[in-house]
């Protein structure tokens, strides 16, 4: 009797343990699931600066960004000219993938230098797409301008801009 009063000490023994194990998993389990929780509510990619609703112009947007940010520019002429100042942003039109919005979302460089300029090192994650890039005038790159830079251009129309300056000019669309 004496042994099986022992094996009976052991299991009650073993399963408290199992017990309390268990509620040490349960315990961890919860806390991973708020963290869990936690990490998903934050934002995990930046904010969506709109244009015109927020920003009066797509410079205004840009300069108001940080890396990781989305300039959502809606259809229409926005006659200007832009530079992404080395950040890591995406300026986009409301659809990229639809010529009509292309066609209609405009940046219009009246003529005073490049539409748009990449000169601070922007790399793959400096981001123009969905526009009708147009009407700049520069001597090198009247449309779009990229020196020690290697931005990511999709989906743009480029037209109607010129490089003016003689000999040393280039690039009346992208330099």
């Amino acid at each position: 009797m004496v042994g099986q009063r022992r094996r009976s000490e052991c299991l009650v023994r073993s399963g408290a343990c199992r017990r309390r194990n268990a509620s040490r998993l349960t315990a961890y389990g919860v806390l991973c699931g708020v963290a869990l929780l936690v990490l998903s509510a934050s934002p995990a990619f930046g904010a969506v600066r709109n244009v015109p609703a927020d920003y009066a112009t797509i410079q205004a947007a840009i300069d108001a960004a940080a890396n990781g940010d989305t300039v959502l520019v809606q259809p229409g002429t926005h006659v200007e000219n832009i530079n992404f100042n080395g950040k890591a942003i995406t300026v986009t039109s409301t659809n990229p993938d639809d010529p009509a919005v292309r066609d209609a979302t405009i940046i219009d460089g009246n003529q005073a230098g490049s539409v748009v300029t990449f000169s601070s090192g922007e790399g793959a994650g400096s981001i123009l797409t969905g526009f009708t890039v147009t009407n700049g005038r520069a001597i090198n790159g009247g449309g779009i301008c990229c020196t020690s830079s290697s931005p990511t251009i999709t989906k743009n129309r480029i037209t109607g801009n010129s490089a003016v300056g003689g000999t040393w000019s280039g690039g009346g669309g992208i330099y």
